[in-house]
């Protein structure tokens, strides 16, 4: 048989009623201890995991970030090369002067060095040209090419001069109307 053997004085006994609830009080520390450390490892674990959720979450924005650079590149350069197109096919669509061109160099071939041009006005459309010529036969040749070109529907010769000094002076207004 067990003995309890009390050595305080029975005047600093603490009475069974008080030791029941200090007991009751120190179990219920004890649970309370417990539950705030797994409450504080669960919540230093919540931390970790939102973390490492962060950190995954940051990279997909920071990858997301890159991809819309690159495609902010790219869209730009699509609509840079889409007005270089609009420019060129609009370039490409106005009449071009080159072949009112090649039809005046017709008018002259055959014709000599002395005879030259004075001023040529050229357009898609129409071609306006002034010419010195020194002779006789250059002017014969000039007005055989006149006759047998087909570069132009209507050839209005529409001033015709001569001085001694220079020799003829034609002006010629070219058609392609």
């Amino acid at each position: 048989m067990a003995v309890n053997l009390n050595l305080l004085p029975p005047d600093l006994q603490i009475n069974k009623g008080l030791g029941r609830i200090l007991k009751t009080i120190k179990s219920i520390n004890v649970i309370l201890i417990v539950a705030f450390i797994v409450f504080s490892l669960g919540v230093g674990g919540f931390f970790v995991v939102s973390k490492i959720s962060l950190n995954s979450v940051q990279s997909s924005v920071d990858k997301l970030k890159s991809q819309v650079k690159a495609q902010e590149t790219s869209e730009q350069k699509l609509i840079l090369l889409k007005d270089r197109l609009s420019k060129i096919y609009s370039i490409k669509s106005t009449p071009s002067a080159s072949k009112n061109i090649d039809g005046a160099n017709s008018l002259l071939t055959n014709v000599s060095p002395n005879s030259t041009m004075d001023q040529a006005v050229i357009e898609p459309t129409k071609a306006d040209i002034s010419l010195k010529v020194q002779s006789n036969e250059d002017l014969g040749i000039l007005f055989t090419n006149i006759k047998n070109t087909s570069s132009f529907k209507f050839i209005d010769l529409y001033s015709f001069d001569y001085s001694p000094s220079v020799g003829y002076l034609v002006k010629l207004n070219m058609n392609n109307k």
